[in-house]
């Protein structure tokens, strides 16, 4: 099985992913409704772009992703793949995610930890073209193209309706290669990969997943993320809503519970996400728990700064700056 360093080209892109969420038959079309998809193809695609992957890649098949109740299933990447058949008269295949990870609206270490899983037929030998409605951090392409190359496919390109920043770029950069072993070591990242089912390598995840584990400080804060993750899928009868501390027995024997409230998880999300386009390496203090962020440059600290705390509702919010080793 190839990894994606191996010099795969960019995705082919539409528009920013802003533009695709606020188009008006989007919700719609992420919930079954096909014409309304179509609406949103047809408002959105640039016919000159599928011109150009059609030329670079004439003998292929397009894959693209659907789920096992397609009644109800995100019409946008089936309704996307039939409109480039269309221009290009590429045969369309559907590939069926047959485990329901709900990655719409996840944040990114959910979409890290939880893989989709794929089946449907694949020819072998055959030149095969992704296409899905938006690539964030390229895991759900990344994992197709793992199922399509397992079973004798060969993937030559990937394309999506919407894009974010810096999402475009699939493959791991050398770069970010590089950064991940300086910072948390090759054996230990590597390690925590395959402990949670990611991947076997570095060069296994995709250039946005390393960029969001760059953001943290080191390997037992992305462990301690991913443990958080985790336990919210617990459902709520296997857990309490708070974490309680047994006190020993006062002088009357009596054994007093306390309640111990821990810090506001979404808000430090809701602030994690706000902050996510900023370009330098810090953290942020939210009730005492510190929470990796990207900061932009020393002159807008004060931005940064008046940002979190209106997220915080108001609350003070002690923004600390971190130095970076070249």
């Amino acid at each position: 099985m190839q990894s994606l360093s191996q010099r795969f080209p960019n995705v082919i892109v539409h528009r920013r992913v802003d533009t695709i969420y606020n188009h008006p038959s989007f919700e719609k079309a992420k919930n079954g409704d096909k014409q309304a998809a179509i609406k949103l193809i047809q408002d959105t695609i640039n016919i000159d772009k599928i011109k150009e992957l059609h030329k670079n890649y004439p003998d292929s098949i397009i894959a693209t992703v659907t789920a096992i109740d397609e009644r109800t299933a995100n019409k946008i990447p089936i309704a996307y793949a039939e409109a480039i058949s269309t221009v290009t008269h590429y045969k369309v295949e559907k590939m069926v995610q047959i485990n329901d990870v709900g990655r719409t609206k996840k944040n990114a270490i959910e979409r890290l930890i939880y893989r989709p899983k794929y089946t449907g037929h694949v020819e072998k030998g055959k030149n095969y073209i992704l296409v899905d409605d938006v690539v964030t951090q390229g895991g759900t392409l990344n994992e197709l193209k793992k199922y399509i190359e397992g079973q004798g496919g060969k993937v030559v390109a990937c394309s999506t309706l919407g894009f974010t920043q810096y999402s475009s770029v699939l493959q791991i950069t050398d770069e970010n290669i590089k950064r991940l072993e300086r910072k948390f070591g090759r054996d230990e990242i590597e390690k925590y990969l395959k402990e949670y089912g990611i991947g076997e390598r570095i060069e296994d995840i995709t250039n946005g997943e390393a960029r969001h584990l760059l953001r943290f400080k080191n390997v037992e804060r992305i462990r301690d993320r991913t443990a958080n993750e985790r336990n919210k899928r617990i459902p709520e009868s296997d857990k309490t809503n708070v974490r309680k501390s047994t006190s020993p027995p006062n002088k009357q024997g009596i054994t007093q519970k306390n309640t111990a409230i821990g810090p506001d998880k979404e808000t430090a999300r809701r602030t994690r996400e706000m902050l996510d386009s900023i370009v330098i390496d810090g953290e942020i203090d939210l009730d005492k728990e510190k929470q990796p962020i990207r900061i932009p440059m020393k002159d807008r600290m004060a931005q940064a700064q008046e940002k979190a705390e209106k997220v915080n509702g108001g609350k003070k919010t002690k923004i600390i700056e971190r130095s970076i080793s070249k």
